[in-house]
């Protein structure tokens, strides 16, 4: 494998968010818009291109001697993940329920867009989730009226501005094939991923369907992959690095099936990056070898010839000492055995003090002696002799043919192994009875048990609890036959072990091979989720049944509609073959020899910001329902409607009174 086809991962650069220093350059007619992603959040001011501020929503809090410290966004560091201080103000489903965290973030953006005064005078725009609950949009309201003193403030969809701004710049660019008033808008998101159909301008929100599903549940499916895949790299695959794996490497199949088979065949599809694995090198601290001098290793060796010869001398010592003590004491007990003849009465006396009698004296004295002998060396010198013989007969059979030495020594192993095989399979068959061999073998040995003792005149079977046992041995003593051939392997073992040098040969490899991870099917199984979240175990539509169930709620003339012009937006549509898989999928959606036409946003994530900071620099006073002004929140309309009231307008959530 060449090294151009080993990828590395690429550190993220900490850095802080910038402080800007012209906000008083802004007339307070101009807006502040916040796009508040689920993912990542987008600040600055309306009429301009890009945002000032793009974040991540993260929260970190740290105790430390000079209280607590807030970092938010780019300013937390990685040190905090460690210490499992983030937070972030979204749940799972991408709704904001720590409003906590949030103020945080609105500290953030508002200290960072260099707004110092104690209150904001100039309006908001912010984006919100489809079908945002009221309860998030009263809470949001309260903090922006009464902690900021925000003078107004609008809400609208992040995928429906998103297609406002591709709208205008197509207009601009007089691209007449995307722009009209109706369309499928399909938005994946960090958290979830929406259809939304619009007819005559108008988002159809009853019509319009979520998946709990998005960018977030792909990274996350992505690193559980791994982590399992490759558990001693647990702690390497990180968050981030899974994010660098999905956003790089992989892509959308248009056909699921036919991709997996690609990757099973190791074979390349129309594009020649498809089915191919991926090789990813992780960081890993190189081994430092270092070179020892022959003096050094001489030295080195006359340390261990010496701590040997000590070894020896001191286990040379002991056996002297031991010989002495056993020597000493065979002396006393032949003492003893002398008063036998000389003295018989302190012969008995000396026996009383032993506790012992006269003929476990002697065996004593026996055994005390043949220890001494022993230890002297007398009859193991004989023994060593012996198996020094031996061992020059079998290294003598080794050297006439070493070859044929060991594969005699393998092949009669084999065949040991598989008579132990034979037998345990043998063993295991069932009977009629569904017993197995070997318990009929036990039942058959306890039933003669039993005949022998029902013969015999006293039948006292039972009485002694020595009875019972027979239960346990019956059946389960080893054949003489079996524990020769036990003896047998482990004594093959020990040659082999000893004669078979060439066991596993040794294979020298670069380091980095064990820090090496493969993505092969992973690249199409992670962002597949979306379409079949089955795959994680989720019990929801596909997005190809939603855009179904979707346009189905339609007559047939407002289906052709929005097959004309689909809009796909959203960071989790920037995959390689999304469109296209959409693509194919509405084929077989559409009404018959309809017109499909699939548009990709200009910028799947900042178009969001950019749709909402066009509508709010563009004041559009002909029509009140797409005007910018119109449509805000006034402070007045606050207290008078409530704190949880919506100003509807055509990129907007529809308003539910649920106060009655």
């Amino acid at each position: 494998m060449n090294q151009s086809e080993i990828f590395q991962f690429s550190e993220k650069v900490e850095s802080d968010d910038p402080i800007c220093k012209d906000a008083k350059s802004f007339p307070s007619s101009t807006a502040i818009v916040i796009d508040n992603g689920s993912g990542t959040i987008k600040g600055g001011w309306a009429g301009e291109q890009n945002p000032r501020l793009y974040f991540p929503t993260w929260i970190s809090k740290v105790k430390g001697n000079n209280g607590s410290e807030i970092s938010v966004g780019n300013n937390v560091r990685k040190a905090d993940f460690a210490r499992g201080t983030v937070k972030s103000s979204f749940d799972e489903n991408g709704i904001v329920f720590n409003f906590d965290c949030q103020e945080y973030i609105f500290d953030h953006i508002f200290a960072h867009l260099g707004i110092k005064d104690d209150k904001i005078n100039h309006p908001i725009c912010m984006t919100e989730p489809l079908c945002n609950p009221n309860w998030c949009r009263k809470n949001m309201s309260e903090i922006l009226f009464e902690c900021y003193q925000s003078p107004s403030v609008a809400y609208g969809i992040d995928g429906l501005f998103s297609f406002y701004a591709n709208r205008i710049a197509n207009f601009q660019n007089q691209i007449s094939s995307f722009g009209n008033q109706n369309g499928l808008i399909i938005n994946s998101g960090f958290s979830s991923t929406t259809v939304i159909p619009i007819i005559d301008n108008c988002p159809m929100a009853s019509e319009s369907k979520r998946i709990g599903l998005g960018g977030f549940h792909c990274t996350d499916y992505m690193q559980k992959l791994f982590t399992i895949k490759y558990p001693l790299h647990r702690n390497n695959i990180s968050w981030e690095r899974a994010t660098q794996m999905k956003e790089i490497h992989s892509y959308v199949a248009e056909d699921y099936i036919q991709h997996l088979d690609l990757f099973a065949q190791q074979k390349k599809g129309e594009n020649n990056d498809d089915g191919e694995s991926k090789t990813i090198q992780l960081p890993y601290v190189a081994q430092t070898t270092t070179i020892i001098s022959e003096e050094e290793k001489q030295r080195k060796h006359a340390m261990r010839v010496e701590q040997g010869n000590r070894l020896k001398e001191m286990g040379q010592k002991r056996r002297l000492e031991k010989i002495q003590e056993k020597e000493i004491e065979l002396g006393r007990l032949q003492s003893i055995q002398s008063l036998k003849e000389t003295d018989l009465g302190s012969f008995e006396n000396a026996l009383k003090m032993e506790e012992t009698t006269e003929d476990k004296l002697e065996k004593l004295i026996e055994k005390t002696k043949s220890e001494v002998e022993k230890s002297k060396g007398i009859e193991n010198g004989e023994i060593k002799l012996e198996k020094k013989q031996k061992k020059t007969e079998t290294d003598e059979k080794f050297e006439e043919n070493p070859e044929e030495f060991v594969s005699n020594l393998k092949r009669r192993r084999r065949e040991i192994e598989e008579g132990k095989e034979k037998r345990e399979k043998i063993n295991s068959q069932t009977t009629g009875r569904r017993n197995t061999v070997a318990q009929s073998k036990r039942m058959k040995a306890i039933t003669g048990i039993a005949f022998d003792q029902t013969e015999s005149e006293n039948d006292n079977f039972g009485m002694n609890d020595e009875d019972w046992e027979i239960y346990l041995k019956a059946g389960s003593e080893p054949h003489p036959d079996l524990e020769e051939e036990q003896a047998e392997l482990a004594q093959i073992d020990m040659l082999l072990s000893k004669y078979d040098k060439v066991q596993t040969p040794s294979v020298n490899y670069p380091q980095e091979i064990d820090y090496q991870i493969h993505l092969s099917t992973e690249r199409i199984r992670v962002p597949e989720i979306v379409f079949q979240p089955s795959i994680i175990g989720v019990d929801q539509m596909g997005l190809s049944e939603v855009m179904q169930t979707v346009i189905n709620q339609f007559q047939q003339i407002q289906r052709i509609k929005l097959s004309k012009q689909v809009f796909i937006t959203g960071g989790n549509t920037l995959y390689r073959g999304f469109r296209e898989r959409i693509q194919r999928e509405l084929t077989l959606i559409r009404p018959t020899n309809s017109e499909l036409n699939v548009y990709q946003a200009n910028d799947p994530i900042f178009d969001a910001w950019r749709g909402a900071s066009l509508w709010c620099a563009n004041p559009n006073l002909e029509n009140k329902f797409e005007a910018f002004v119109p449509s805000l929140i006034t402070r007045a309309i606050y207290q008078e409607c409530g704190s949880d009231y919506l100003v509807e307008h055509h990129l907007s959530n529809k308003f539910i009174n649920l106060n009655g």
